[in-house]
């Protein structure tokens, strides 16, 4: 099939897209170029995908002998028409960037469909970049002696920074609520100010120099357990239902650390020492213990996350096996696993977070949950805290001694007794909002 001359001037006005910010160190102008790359490849092969679904149609109603089939595929032809026009006129900056036209067609929703994937994985890539050259730019801070140097390496540092953030706002579909004029003070109708929101990042302090950091996990949809489709996929998986989170709540950046467990409760139980290192070796019974003791501490409500929110957090907006793809071959930049654990827990935090900024969520320990373990129910489920009662229950993540990399899928999950301990079982606390 044809293109049309549009989708041409598509390719052509490709070229001229800016979609990052002017950075000065290596590291980071290289994540912009290749950024800009994959939204120009995305927006490219969108309007071709477009112009092929859009000639197809046209042929369809050329050949169609019914007069409420041809102006059916009329319609579905001036859509796609209306999209070719709006991500020409985007291209050239003079409209907003929104999200793909709801086709009827299969080829020109299997287009919208890929489109939206690709602008979402170039978006996910270019964060994990921007955290690679963050901290190669910080490392090469830290090896300076010369003021002035140390200056310059910080103005780099302010923008990625602050590129990370409105990346990660839009990579986690966080929006900011337009400003709306409350009427004054003391006047008939006037509200009391809205509740500041809550800050993406919550750094605690446990005493003793140790912290804990929280990341907000905001409300949204997502399809829980496995596609049948999924390599790897265990009937314990099944059926894949969709899964509504209606709260925002916080969730560990890591596992909790030996360091953290000792501030609060006193004691290590950990068989692999090491003060940053997760805690492991005990029971989801102790596991609730600390949740609690720290909510008394901290006069906050610490538990830990249900295995919807843990799946929920751990997919980070994404719909493939992995947080990071499809590919296995990619789990030694995320998991310490049995291939390259050397048989020990690892310090938490050293290996690259998933797009939402949590670490570990895949190896190190298994994660308890809260819920009891048990099937899935069938049809959609709004916040879901699984079975009212029963005899083991879920873990989530894998482990360092794991070596099936179907086990640190996002859909795989696992079970034991409540009082049993294990030198792979560790946890993170969620905190819900106030």
């Amino acid at each position: 099939m044809r293109t049309t001359g549009l989708v041409l001037a598509i390719g052509i006005l490709c070229a001229g897209l800016c979609a990052a910010a002017e950075f000065k160190s290596d590291e980071a102008k290289n994540a912009a170029t290749d950024y800009e790359a994959a939204l120009n490849a995305a927006k490219f092969k969108y309007g071709e995908d477009l112009a092929a679904a859009k000639a197809a149609l046209d042929e369809k109603k050329a050949a169609a002998d019914n007069a409420i089939v041809r102006e059916a595929f009329q319609k579905e032809s001036e859509l796609i028409t209306q999209e070719l026009v709006r991500l020409q006129a985007e291209l050239k900056g003079e409209a907003a960037p929104t999200e793909p036209k709801e086709f009827k067609t299969d080829a020109a929703r299997k287009a919208g469909t890929d489109y939206a994937a690709a602008m979402k994985a170039a978006k996910n890539r270019y964060y994990q970049d921007l955290l690679e050259a963050q901290k190669s730019v910080l490392a090469k801070k830290g090896a300076s002696a010369e003021a002035v140097v140390k200056e310059a390496y910080q103005q780099e540092l302010d923008l990625i920074a602050e590129e990370v953030k409105q990346l990660r706002e839009e990579v986690t579909g966080a929006k900011k609520p337009p400003a709306k004029l409350a009427p004054a003070e003391g006047v008939k109708g006037a509200k009391k100010p809205p509740a500041k929101p809550a800050p993406a990042d919550l750094t605690l302090d446990l005493g003793g120099g140790v912290t804990m950091k929280m990341v907000l996990i905001r409300p949204g949809k997502f399809m829980m357990g496995s596609p049948v489709s999924e390599q790897g996929r265990d009937a314990k998986e099944c059926p894949q239902h969709e899964v509504t989170i209606s709260k925002p709540f916080y969730l560990g950046a890591t596992e909790v650390t030996q360091a953290r467990y000792q501030a609060v409760m006193g004691t290590n139980p950990s068989h692999f020492k090491g003060p940053t290192n997760p805690l492991e070796s005990l029971s989801w019974n102790e596991a609730t213990g600390f949740c609690k003791k720290l909510s008394e501490k901290t006069r906050q409500g610490f538990r830990l996350p249900t295995e919807a929110e843990w799946e929920y957090a751990c997919r980070a907006g994404t719909h493939t096996a992995f947080s990071f793809g499809d590919d296995p071959s990619a789990l030694d930049d995320y998991a310490w696993h049995g291939g390259n654990s050397k048989g020990i827990t690892h310090p938490v935090g050293q290996k690259r977070p998933n797009a939402w900024g949590l670490y570990d969520m895949n190896g190190n320990t298994w994660e308890w949950c809260a819920d009891w373990f048990g099937d899935y129910p069938e049809g959609p489920a709004k916040d879901p805290s699984g079975p009212a009662s029963g005899d083991r229950r879920v873990v989530r993540g894998g482990s360092w001694c794991d070596e099936v990399a179907g086990r640190f899928r996002c859909a795989y999950r696992d079970h034991n007794a409540p009082a049993g301990r294990h030198y792979n079982y560790g946890f993170r606390c969620a905190m819900t909002l106030p």
